[in-house]
């Protein structure tokens, strides 16, 4: 394969370590095809410790979908609204909303999935709230086991399937923000969960039918986030292992708030910072403290992509630390594209010729 043909980056492929610069030509190709990947599915769960950015990504994956012409739906479960917050909406429930020509977005809570299901079949939401949400079975309800993560999961199954008059997908991608890793991965076995306490019945048989397509590696996929910092990486490591037989759904993860290596690898720190040192300006002292952390933390990102990659063999795309949230569709595009073209490791600008060994 010719290098130039994948316009890699020459820094990727110029290094002193020659397996390093294969390691990362390699995760480079394989990032190229990440958002292909996702894109050819029907859903995409996106879940991960919570505050490692699992939100941010799947408004960025929707925006990247629909700029490609796929006709795109986002799904918060359990009642959030932060996506709709994200795009300026108020929050909604069960409203499918425009947020642009081909996104939209859905916010689910168990509850209304229950009652849109049983209105749209006896069409009495009165009889609804008399039948499920008296005393005896609305507690009922919530507290049998996988069953209020089982009727979201269910709408979503619902939706991949809804066509238009001309019999087209109403939904190419529908990305679901899932809950955070433990009940991201409870919500993924209550299909299972459902089936072993019934054995048979109406219940059963819906409960395989969104079993059977939440297990398809063919119209399912789960993108994983993770921070390069020891709890949340060791999370999304135990989470992968946890998945077990499921694990063929991970089609990549993303490593979100990554700093940018501040200087190229020419460059001496140690002989710069000795003579820093011995200055006695407190500014220079000041730089010089904030300097030597940003090169610890860079350290120890690459340590974390090191782990990431040994533990769990998928694609690794990098989101960057920026110093203010995501809280417009043009920064949210932006990182979208990333999920097509990042490299590791984040790109320096070349160092000062004086600063070089």
């Amino acid at each position: 394969m010719h290098v130039a043909a994948l316009n890699v980056p020459p820094a990727i492929i110029i290094s002193p370590d020659p397996d390093r610069a294969k390691q990362a030509l390699c995760r480079y190709v394989a990032l190229m095809s990440l958002l292909d990947t996702l894109l050819k599915k029907h859903v995409v769960l996106v879940t991960g410790k919570g505050g490692t950015g699992k939100t941010t990504v799947c408004a960025a994956l929707g925006l990247a979908a629909a700029a490609r012409g796929l006709r795109t739906t986002l799904v918060e479960t359990s009642g959030a609204t932060r996506l709709a917050e994200l795009f300026g909406l108020p929050p909604q429930v069960l409203a499918v909303r425009a947020i642009r020509p081909s996104l939209r977005v859905l916010t689910l809570t168990s509850e209304a999935c229950v009652e849109d299901f049983v209105v749209k079949r006896v069409r009495f939401r009165s009889l609804y709230r008399l039948v499920f949400r008296n005393r005896v079975m609305g507690p009922f309800m919530d507290s049998v086991p996988g069953l209020p993560d089982l009727i979201q999961l269910g709408k979503v199954y619902d939706m991949q399937r809804e066509s238009d008059d001309n019999g087209d997908p109403v939904h190419d991608l529908i990305i679901v923000d899932a809950p955070a890793t433990g009940h991201g991965l409870t919500m993924l076995s209550s299909p299972e969960t459902l089936m072993d306490m019934t054995l048979a019945g109406p219940l059963h048989a819906n409960s395989k039918l969104v079993r059977d397509l939440f297990t398809d590696p063919a119209n399912t996929a789960l993108l994983l986030t993770s921070l390069p910092e020891a709890l949340p990486l060791n999370e999304t490591i135990d989470l992968f292992h946890a998945l077990g037989p499921k694990q063929s759904l991970v089609a990549g993860c993303v490593l979100n708030r990554v700093l940018e290596v501040p200087f190229t690898s020419g460059l001496a720190w140690p002989l710069v910072a000795k003579h820093l040192e011995a200055l006695s300006d407190p500014r220079i002292q000041e730089a010089l403290h904030w300097t030597s952390l940003w090169l610890e933390r860079t350290a120890l990102q690459e340590q974390a992509l090191e782990s990431l990659s040994r533990e769990i063999p998928r694609p690794i795309a990098i989101f960057p630390f920026i110093m203010h949230n995501y809280k417009d569709p043009e920064s949210l595009e932006t990182l979208g594209d990333r999920l097509d073209t990042l490299k590791w490791p984040p790109q320096a600008s070349p160092a000062p010729r004086w600063m070089k060994s």
